[in-house]
């Protein structure tokens, strides 16, 4: 890095183009800022209720709650109420069938067994 005598750039003329460079950084990250504010608007008018839950979520992880017993019971609650609605819709109409006695043998003819 020399200066125009092809000499040691003094403190001075480092100092100044420090200034410079951080000026341009800085106008540079004001237009970057500018153009991610406005796209984030945007996107809140487009899609408010998704914004709000996106927020909340944000919100919710970044207090540390998300080790919480809370938590956990609503996870758990989450994980039973898709399991059974995943189990119900999978193996349900085999088990009405089978339970109403509509094999595959007809109309109710030696499904059951004896007993019964």
């Amino acid at each position: 890095m020399e200066n125009v005598n092809g000499e040691a750039p003094s403190i001075r003329e480092v100092g100044e183009r420090v200034k410079q460079d951080l000026g341009a950084l800085r106008g540079a990250a004001e237009r970057e800022r500018d153009q991610v504010l406005e796209q984030v608007r945007r996107l809140v008018d487009e899609h408010p209720l998704a914004s709000v839950g996106a927020a909340f979520g944000a919100g919710y992880l970044l207090s540390g709650a998300l080790f919480s017993r809370a938590t956990m019971r609503l996870v758990r609650f989450g994980v039973r109420y898709y399991l059974g609605r995943y189990v119900r819709e999978a193996f349900g109409a085999g088990l009405e069938q089978a339970l109403s006695g509509e094999g595959s043998a007809g109309a109710g003819e030696g499904t059951r067994p004896p007993g019964f």
